[in-house]
């Protein structure tokens, strides 16, 4: 006659948790290779009857039972691309939540995470690029937006198109007075790609912005913004990643425009 199982301690239900956490709760080794339990990557459990229940990784309350635990095994690791967009409220297209997958990324001189269900990077952060809080490490607003721009598919083909990232760009620095997002507050009050120290704000190009309507807006954004003693810098999504005649390990474009506008005040 099989040994009954031992229910799960309520105290692990509905969210990740180390085999140092499951032994404070009376759950033995033996145990957690029980059919209660299953492994997610070394050291992280998950309770089988939480599965159902735990909000899927396409929402931030999802990734919030998950990666604070994750993170406490891998301290190395932070939070970045759709893992990062969707911690910090990007208006993201449906397509890429639903993937189930966890973005981490870990230092360029470390070994990524190789699990099934992450997605591992490795990659370099420069100042003011990672941000931290509640257990959990993401990357900044401006670094996620650089990050979804060069993501790519199997087949080499770029994950999000030029309108879904001026979309994203536009959530960030926005609040929407129609349309479904209509009311949902901007990301932050001024846009995250600009430099308030040195006067220098940059505005992502789309599509739409060949329509004679917005061209004209778009001059007198412009005016306006040199009016005021900033500098446009007008960006298109090809400016986000590195260019093909680049050498290999070159920044973004992009980087290298700001720094060019950097120069020009600084002189």
């Amino acid at each position: 006659m099989p040994a009954p199982r031992v229910p799960v301690p309520p105290a692990l239900l509905n969210r990740w948790f180390t085999t140092t956490q499951a032994t404070h709760h009376g759950v033995t080794s033996r145990q957690l290779w029980s059919a209660n339990y299953r492994a997610v990557m070394p050291g992280v459990w998950e309770a089988r009857s939480s599965a159902g229940s735990l909000p899927g990784t396409g929402t931030r309350d999802g990734l919030m039972a998950r990666l604070p635990t994750v993170m406490f095994v891998r301290p190395d690791a932070v939070a970045s691309h759709v893992t990062a967009a969707i911690l910090l409220d990007f208006r993201l297209p449906f397509r890429p939540r639903v993937d189930q997958i966890i973005h981490l990324s870990v230092s360029s001189s470390a070994n990524p995470l190789r699990v099934r269900g992450f997605a591992g990077h490795l990659f370099r952060a420069g100042p003011g690029e990672v941000w931290t809080g509640g257990g959990v490490s993401v990357t900044s607003p401006a670094r996620t937006l650089v990050d979804l721009a060069a993501m790519k598919t199997a087949r080499r083909r770029n994950v999000f198109t030029d309108d879904e990232l001026v979309a994203v760009v536009d959530g960030i620095i926005n609040e929407h007075q129609t349309g479904f997002h209509k009311g949902t507050l901007a990301q932050r009050s001024k846009p995250a790609l600009a430099d308030p120290v040195h006067r220098i704000s940059l505005q992502i190009e789309g599509a739409h912005h060949d329509q004679r309507g917005q061209r004209v807006r778009d001059i007198e954004r412009q005016r306006a913004t040199e009016a005021a003693g900033w500098i446009e810098i007008r960006v298109v999504a090809a400016d986000l990643v590195t260019g093909s005649n680049d050498p290999p390990g070159a920044p973004p474009r992009l980087v290298r425009l700001v720094r060019e506008a950097r120069a020009r005040v600084l002189s």
